[in-house]
């Protein structure tokens, strides 16, 4: 929730970037009432933890690749998925990097807003 407060209160830097912060939690909580009078931000609860199951399988990487699907999940992973739907970016709480700080998100989110459409055709093709 601390980091999440703390994107809440970028939140306006966030928007002018072309961002909006969605947070999925896994129930109801009344500290976040206040989301509700921000702009860019999209609350979800996920309380039969699909999303996150979903999500999840976006964990792995090369130097912590979670063979088994039983692996305990990080606290917390945040996506910067671009305006085209590309996941471009993924942080874990359990990383030496960790979370992402607010304006290195802003910072992000400009340089993706720069850069023309990724998902033309022929860039991609099965």
């Amino acid at each position: 929730m601390q980091h999440l407060d703390q994107l809440m209160q970028h939140e306006r830097d966030i928007a002018r970037a072309g961002g909006v912060i969605v947070a999925v939690l896994p129930s109801p909580s009344e500290k976040i009432a206040s989301a509700g009078v921000l702009r860019n931000v999209c609350v979800v609860f996920d309380v039969d933890h699909r999303i996150a199951a979903a999500w999840n399988l976006y964990r792995r990487t090369m130097s912590n690749p979670g063979f088994h699907d039983d692996d305990l999940p990080p606290s917390i992973i945040e996506f910067l998925i671009d305006r085209f739907g590309f996941v471009r970016a993924r942080w874990r709480s359990d990383e030496t990097e960790g979370l992402a700080s607010p304006s290195q998100l802003v910072e992000a989110m400009t340089q993706l807003r720069a850069e023309p459409e990724i998902n033309k055709r022929g860039v991609h093709d099965h």
